[in-house]
């Protein structure tokens, strides 16, 4: 299908016929080395190459019948490649989603982290798309893997390029309401995995990003602590959410040191409640 010698190696000797699922699949994967390196250098257009990835529809051998974690854990650069192009259709993200269903947990796992891995190439549109298909799983549904998932989402699609780009007030907070709702002391899942979605949302909001987001969830753990509701995580989280108006340590790499204060945050919030 090219001309070229180092594409040619790259797609193997079956390039040039139809192939079987797990040999496109591998094949895409030695085409993606090609493709995430320099395309120009390669001799082969970045455009050319997403056009034969979508056309050759290598993305639905990777996670089609013949889905092998090996494969899957090799081919996050594909998806990457593609989502940068926006040649990443919303087929592709209903595919990869749906495979996850069913599978045994070392399949899920990777596939998961090929998601989480994809996030911030991902444009505004298919950041949404995630966004949802997780909000419509029930709080009952999220083991450690889909939490795992959930919080890689969070984080790199609030700090993705498509999220910065758009002004501060319109800036998607995805994936944080699903971690508080995880956090709370009714969520129906198991002690361990409230706490840990708890850790993940101090993580998450303490972190640079998302210092313009705490004053509201301050507001947020007031009026649970008004209400009675989950007293303890919200609590605990307003005095981490406080802490880190002053103070730098620990959390995400990127946090300023005093980047604002403590005794300003505390009256602010004094005089909303």
């Amino acid at each position: 299908q090219s001309g070229d010698p180092v594409v040619g190696a790259a797609l193997g000797p079956g390039a040039h016929g139809p192939a079987a699922p797990a040999q496109a699949a591998a094949q895409a994967a030695a085409r993606a080395d090609v493709a995430m390196g320099s395309p120009v250098e390669q001799g082969m257009p970045a455009e050319e190459v997403a056009a034969w990835l979508v056309d050759e529809r290598v993305v639905e051998h990777i996670f089609g019948e013949n889905l092998h974690a090996q494969v899957v854990k090799r081919c996050s650069d594909v998806l990457r490649f593609l989502a940068q192009r926006r040649a990443l259709t919303d087929g592709h993200l209903d595919l990869i989603w749906s495979v996850a269903d069913g599978k045994h947990e070392s399949v899920a796992q990777v596939v998961f982290q090929a998601i989480i891995e994809t996030t911030q190439q991902l444009s505004p549109e298919h950041l949404a798309a995630v966004d949802a298909r997780l909000r419509r799983l029930r709080l009952a549904d999220y083991d450690k893997h889909r939490l795992h998932l959930l919080r890689g989402f969070t984080c790199n699609a609030i700090s993705a390029q498509a999220n910065l780009s758009a002004p501060p007030d319109a800036r998607p907070l995805y994936g944080v309401d699903i971690l508080w709702e995880l956090a709370q002391d009714d969520a129906p899942v198991a002690l361990e995995l409230r706490q840990l979605a708890f850790n993940y949302l101090v993580d998450v909001l303490c972190w640079t990003p998302c210092h313009p987001y705490r004053g509201a969830h301050l507001d947020r753990c007031m009026t649970a602590l008004a209400e009675r509701r989950s007293v303890l995580p919200a609590l605990q989280l307003a005095v981490r959410l406080l802490q880190s108006y002053g103070q730098g340590s620990g959390g995400f790499k990127g946090r300023k040191k005093g980047e604002s204060g403590l005794a300003p945050a505390i009256d602010a919030l004094a005089e909303r409640h």
